[in-house]
């Protein structure tokens, strides 16, 4: 009754001591003296053993011919000279980059095309899958062949989930680096612009200075203005310093929004891709950011096509709005970039997060996982975590004194 009752709850635990604990509180609640500490060890490793051995059954249940192909294609088949596709997926970037980021999607499709049509199993079995995937990531190709078929298909299924979670973390990622990459960009062309306008701008001060005292000195003295001034300049040059002196004496400030269209060809590359290769989600304030998410993955990058009428504009943030909006139409490349820029705000600020990732992930799902550890580590359901410490405290003053007789 003992091992059947321990294989059952061995099913959502990773750590063998915590169903020690358990089986032992179970005999205190069932009246049964409790054997030595070898017996209930070797009960509990039995149950987790066993446990186990059910998941891989369950595993195996869900595959068919064709995904235990698909599965062993990854040891085998190469994706470089020496690489195999399994050591290709796992294989970090780089660099930052618009290519570095289309091979990352590139692997997130290979690896939900692998999983494709694979049943899910029963929450319960969560934590022991974790526990395979991590077994499973520093394994090789060369590891995995050497395990029994129905382990390594099971192993493999779990390091590929713990992949794709790991793959969408390093694409969002990229994207955030790609829009701070853009920011840094562009700001330093606005400084270079702004050193280059100052320097430009002492140069035609000091000559518009010289045309005035040519001027001065010619009404003295009564000589020929035209004559004076082109010796210093041309009129048409000073024409021109004229407007551009006049320009610069406009009210406002520098603005860095300016220069982000120049990095445009970025991500025209990787804009629809990555907008299709994820299903965002978020809250009520970013409900507008979604549907132009979703806009622009449906035209996919096209730009024969236009864009709809109805299109969400009040997710455009207030320094965008005189790019976007230009002589009563809409301006798409900067729409478009507004939409990228506000995607990646929303996802740093946790307004926006994606179902697949580790990283990015509403709260509502962390506060849930962070519940579930803390039951986890409690003996059994029910039982409060001062019940459970007095009995470990008692499991192993006992254990102590059989080891001392």
């Amino acid at each position: 009754m003992l091992s059947e009752w321990a294989e059952q709850e061995a099913v959502g635990l990773t750590d063998g001591r915590i169903l020690l604990g358990r089986l032992i509180e179970k005999m205190r609640e069932e009246r049964i003296v409790i054997p030595g500490i070898t017996v209930v060890e070797r009960l509990a490793a039995s149950a987790m053993h066993a446990a186990d051995g059910m998941m891989v059954t369950k595993v195996r249940s869900l595959l068919d011919e064709g995904h235990r192909h698909q599965l062993d294609t990854l040891l085998v088949v190469k994706t470089h000279a020496r690489q195999t596709r399994l050591s290709w997926l796992r294989e970090p970037p780089s660099r930052v980059g618009a290519r570095p980021l289309i091979e990352i999607l590139d692997k997130i499709a290979i690896v939900r095309s692998t999983l494709e049509g694979i049943g899910t199993l029963p929450p319960a079995f969560g934590p022991r899958l974790a526990q395979m995937a991590k077994e499973g990531l520093p394994y090789t190709s060369q590891a995995f062949q050497q395990m029994g078929a129905d382990r390594r298909h099971t192993v493999m299924i779990a390091t590929l989930r713990e992949l794709e979670a790991t793959l969408t973390d390093g694409a969002l990622s990229m994207f955030q680096s790609l829009v701070a990459r853009a920011n840094l960009r562009a700001r330093k062309r606005l400084e270079e612009t702004i050193a280059l306008t100052a320097e430009q701008g002492r140069t035609r001060l000091t000559r518009i200075a010289d045309v005035l005292e040519a001027l001065v000195i010619s009404a003295r003295e009564g000589g020929d203005i035209v004559s004076t001034v082109t010796e210093i300049a041309a009129l048409d040059i000073i024409e021109d310093d004229a407007a551009t002196i006049r320009r610069s004496l406009r009210p406002g400030r520098p603005d860095i929004t300016s220069e982000l269209p120049r990095e445009y060809h970025v991500f025209r590359q990787i804009g629809s891709r990555f907008l299709s290769s994820f299903a965002f989600e978020g809250n009520r304030a970013a409900k507008p950011l979604l549907d132009a998410v979703a806009v622009l993955a449906e035209i996919g990058g096209d730009k024969r096509r236009r864009l709809p009428d109805t299109i969400p504009l009040a997710h455009i943030e207030r320094r965008w709005r005189r790019h976007v909006f230009t002589n009563g139409s809409i301006d798409r490349t900067c729409y478009e970039l507004s939409t990228y820029f506000g995607l990646a705000n929303a996802l740093a600020s946790g307004c926006v997060w994606v179902p697949t990732s580790r990283i990015h992930r509403s709260l509502d799902d962390l506060l849930a996982n962070d519940k579930a550890d803390t039951n986890t580590l409690l003996p059994h359901p029910g039982v409060d975590a001062d019940t459970y410490l007095n009995a470990r405290a008692a499991t192993l003053d006992g254990a102590r004194s059989r080891r001392n007789l």
